[in-house]
């Protein structure tokens, strides 16, 4: 992680610190204090802009006669002095009116005496920047009191000093509301350029909490006003503004981001403002570094280091070190890496710079880890960890933990390993509360590594039960929660008015997600998607701050919604009479299967089914499946589906033979007749019921199985209490003719007695509004159509409702608009419905189940590649016949699976006769007489037919 370096802050009236180090500046303000009381009696009392002028002429006269330089940037004390100095600039303003004045002089120099005993206090124990922007703060908050209160015209600027010392506290949401009410008033008043600086300001807030879109607008009004006034500063500002939104949005956008840092370093060359140039090049050399342009990265990086040592900038340069050590490291060159880093690491000592010292610690520990030398690495990551709490920089102290596990795991110190990974946890939960799912698969694709190293330290000291604990930890937490959040019911004790406006805000922030991801689907411009980006924003915005008033009234709704991982007692506490999870973790260099039993005291996890996952291929494996079997351009192939016919049984026996699991009986008692598997990464894609177990079973003739992506999801699912009475079936939305066993599906299906009262939506009657509108009052749902999963981008996977793709049901649109409160199960009679994004390295796995169950499904019945329309019509025919005897989704699934792979032609003839096949047309009846002809023995045993299906849930 880089450092940029932070640049001087201006008071409300363009001065800036002056004294050559902490003494000097407390001497020549303090100088410039008693000026003030002297002028306060002189006859410039009635001339604010002329005393103004004196002060300023007084400081900068005497600041030039003894040489003293701007170390703005190193001084502790600016803020608390520029607050005196602000304040006592309100006197003028208050001489017309001599008992207002008194008034306020009065309670500024009881101010002024506190905080000399302030500065007293400063200069002896030195503490942090944080530290005295909270004991400022009150007194800013009284300076914007009297200003409003007296109307003085310099309150606006008061109240943006108050949000800055709100953002440097972590108060954003108080920093926010100061700025946009700030910024309202300037709007109101013509005042544009301090509007502008108000802007500016937000800008910062908003790249420091994630909002880059709503950086990217507020910088183009901040250019409209800068262009206006031409304002050459305020213009930079906003182009180094938008550069650094452009830089975190990520690789797509790195080229806009360098040609706005190259317009923010040709205003500071034509202002000839050194400092700015150096954090303009500096930005370039990052930006040209994650471009891969290594040499002109160099360039920039040395560029900026000359224009440091030329301003006596040690800090600035000891970020240059640090960045040049980085880009080195990031090539291999270790040697030239280690060299910068040192340097570093020796500049920020003498300067006392903690956040560089721990910086150049930690990379220094990734030099030598990676040239295998373990112990000196480890000495860094230690010296590392102690500052960075210090400090409280809880990024920093997990790289450190981190570096530390990993090289006691390289040294062969497991028990210690796993004690520092362990420490790393807690830290990562808070890292991620109140994160998007982007922004969390972002964090959790950074330290994915964590949760791999700590299941694999805790199996190797035979921690078995912290090993399930960990693996557990890293699934699928976004989901979790907004399934928990959908399931925790409002406090009864709630005003209706405020339950009204969470119904709407919810409302609100669905549409806009669904509006932004349409967008992001459409490859819209630029501005548009930004635009799009902010409205949902603003969005979640209010339904968080709407939250938060219910919290006020029960502070336990939180605890409700809280979501904590799930312990291995637990998750044995809440198996079912003869059931057992048979769960799969990858960590970096193994497949882990675990086991837990009914009445065992740890999981089970069995040395020869822990594999290693460069010897066995699976993720080769797993990638030409997708291309083969699942992808839209499967049957589109020389040979077409006919070849993936054939091929499938080959693979399953591979991948059976790969995962070893003819030993697994060796782990299971023979009462065990239910299991719930819980896959990883790609293993999602494979039908792990279809697998052979033994030379002559296969797993599904043991067992029952129902998959989850993980316990808890099962949990939440398994506490849903459903009834089955009414059913709505989806019939062949685009009418094509190919689907001719769609109708006898679905009349079969609504004839069945799990459901009592049954409804068809057919062709055009299958919009996706009246979709959207029955789902939430059936407890069935069953689709017989087309269905499509998107590699590129799952969100816009779909059901298929038409030949235009804004009417079909995406997956995107199944999050934002559908409800299911009442759904016990959902069918989907289509190809690739079950499929997931596997190959994401994160903790949400998206598909087409993901979206049902989090509009609160029970269940859901999905298929894992192109089915056979024939096949399943039969198939889902006898699953919801063997639903009316059993009750039981998994067991149904699995004896329909067996019945059909094992049922002759001239039986499933005599089921078509049971059918209602009176509305179909002649055509339609005929074709499908001639294909029920065209069977001949056992015809669906092959697993294509009947494996595809699998139920999520319970």
């Amino acid at each position: 992680m880089k450092f940029k370096p932070t640049y001087p802050t201006k008071t409300p009236f363009g001065l800036h610190t002056l004294g050559k180090n902490f003494f000097h500046a407390l001497h020549w303000k303090i100088i410039a204090l008693i000026l003030i009381l002297i002028l306060n009696n002189t006859i410039f009392l009635g001339n604010i802009h002329l005393y103004i002028f004196v002060v300023c002429l007084t400081l900068i006269l005497l600041s030039q006669k003894l040489k003293i330089s701007d170390p703005f940037a190193k001084l502790k004390i600016t803020q608390i002095i520029n607050s005196i100095f602000t304040a006592h600039l309100i006197l003028p303003y208050c001489y017309y009116n001599y008992l207002k004045a008194t008034l306020i002089s009065v309670i500024f120099d009881v101010g002024i005496m506190s905080l000399m005993s302030l500065i007293h206090f400063i200069i002896k124990f030195s503490p942090p920047r944080e530290t005295i922007d909270k004991l400022i703060l009150p007194i800013r908050k009284l300076n914007f009191f009297l200003a409003r209160a007296f109307r003085m015209d310099f309150a606006v600027e008061i109240m943006l000093e108050i949000a800055r010392s709100e953002i440097i506290n972590y108060n954003f949401n108080a920093a926010e509301s100061l700025l946009n009410s700030a910024i309202d008033e300037c709007e109101q008043n013509g005042e544009s350029q301090i509007q502008g600086n108000g802007r500016n300001m937000l800008c910062m807030l908003f790249l420091i909490t994630g909002r880059y879109g709503e950086v990217i607008e507020h910088s183009n009004q901040i250019l409209k006003i800068a262009s206006n006034y031409n304002d050459l500063e305020l213009k930079r500002s906003a182009y180094q503004n938008i550069g650094n939104a452009n830089e975190k949005l990520g690789t797509e956008y790195y080229s806009q981001a360098k040609d706005f840092y190259e317009k923010a370093l040709e205003i500071d060359i034509l202002l000839e403002n050194k400092k700015y140039q150096s954090s303009d090049y500096n930005n370039l050399g990052n930006i040209l570094e994650s471009l891969k342009e290594f040499e002109s990265a160099v360039n920039m990086y040395q560029k900026a280091l000359l224009i440091f040592l030329e301003l006596k900038d040690r800090s600035g340069e000891c970020t240059i070190y640090t960045n040049l050590g980085a880009l080195y490291q990031s090539i291999n060159n270790f040697k030239e890496a280690i060299k910068y880093q040192n340097k570093c690491l020796k500049l920020s000592q003498e300067i006392k710079d903690e956040k560089s010292e721990t910086n150049a610690c930690l990379n220094l520990g990734y030099c030598y880890f990676a040239i295998d030398n373990f112990q000196t690495a480890l000495n860094f990551f230690q010296a590392a960890l102690p500052i960075a709490q210090k400090i409280n920089d809880r990024e920093r102290e997990v790289k450190s933990l981190k570096g530390s596990a990993d090289c006691y795991l390289a040294l062969n110190f497991p028990e210690k390993a796993k004690f520092y990974y362990q420490q790393t946890i807690p830290h990562l939960e808070i890292m991620q509360y109140g994160l998007s799912v982007k922004q969390r698969r972002s964090l959790i694709n950074q330290y994915l590594d964590i949760y791999q190293c700590l299941v694999d330290a805790c199996i190797k000291t035979g921690d078995f039960n912290a090993a399930f604990f960990y693996a557990e930890t890293s699934r699928n937490r976004y989901l979790v929660e907004r399934l928990a959040k959908h399931d925790a019911p409002l406090p009864e004790n709630l005003p209706i008015n405020l339950s009204k406006q969470i119904e709407t805000a919810k409302l609100l922030e669905r549409t806009t997600l669904q509006a932004y991801t349409d967008g992001l689907s459409k490859n819209l411009e630029q501005a548009q998607i930004t635009e799009l980006s902010i409205k949902w924003s603003e969005a979640q915005r209010i339904l968080e701050n709407l939250y938060s008033q219910v919290v006020e009234i029960d502070p336990e709704f939180i605890a409700k919604t809280k979501v904590y991982p799930i312990s291995f007692t637990e998750a044995q506490s809440l198996l079912p009479p003869a059931t057992a999870i048979l769960e799969f973790f990858f960590t970096e260099n193994r497949l882990v299967t675990m086991l837990i039993l009914p009445g065992r005291e740890t999981p089970i996890i069995p040395e020869d089914l822990c594999l290693i996952v460069k010897h066995i291929y699976l993720e080769s494996i797993a990638k030409a499946w997708i291309s083969d079997i699942a992808a839209e351009t499967a049957s589109k192939k020389d040979g077409g589906i006919e070849e993936t016919i054939q091929d499938l049984p080959g693979r399953i026996d591979r991948i059976s033979e790969l995962l070893k699991f003819n030993n697994l009986l060796d782990y299971i008692p023979p009462e065990i007749k239910h299991l719930i598997v819980v896959p990883h990464n790609y293993l999602h894609l494979f039908p792990v019921h279809a697998l052979w177990i033994n030379e002559s079973q296969r797993l599904i003739d043991r067992f029952s199985v129902e998959y989850t992506p993980s316990l808890l999801i099962w949990k939440i699912c398994h506490s849903r209490q459903r009834n089955h009475w009414r059913f709505i079936g989806i019939e062949n939305p685009t009418q094509d003719k190919d689907l001719i066993f769609a109708h006898a599906e679905i009349a079969s299906i609504s004839e069945s007695r799990y459901f009592v009262n049954a409804q068809v939506l057919s062709g055009d009657q299958a919009s996706k509004s009246a979709i959207l509108e029955a789902a939430g009052c059936n407890e069935g749902f069953h689709f017989s159509g087309h269905a499509e999963y998107n590699f590129e981008n799952p969100l816009d996977s779909y059901l298929m409702l038409s030949e235009n793709s804004d009417d079909n049901l995406t997956l995107s649109t199944i999050f934002a608009d559908m409800s299911m409160p009442q759904a016990d199960l959902v069918t989907l009679s289509a190809c690739c419905t079950g499929v997931v994004d596997a190959f994401q390295p994160t903790e949400a796995y998206l598909g087409l189940p993901t979206g049902f169950l989090l509009a609160g499904a029970k269940a859901v019945v999905s298929s894992l590649w192109k089915v056979n329309s024939i096949a399943t019509a039969f198939l889902l025919d006898e699953f919801y016949r063997q639903l009316e005897e059993t009750y039981n989704k998994a067991v149904a699934l699995q004896n329909a699976q067996n019945w059909l792979r094992l049922c002759t032609a001239d039986k499933l003839r005599e089921r078509a006769n049971t059918w209602d096949l009176s509305k179909l047309e002649s055509k339609e009846l005929f074709r499908l007489k001639q294909a029920l002809k065209r069977l001949e023995g056992i015809p669906f045993g092959n697993p294509y037919y009947w494996a595809a299906f699998i139920l999520t849930g319970c």
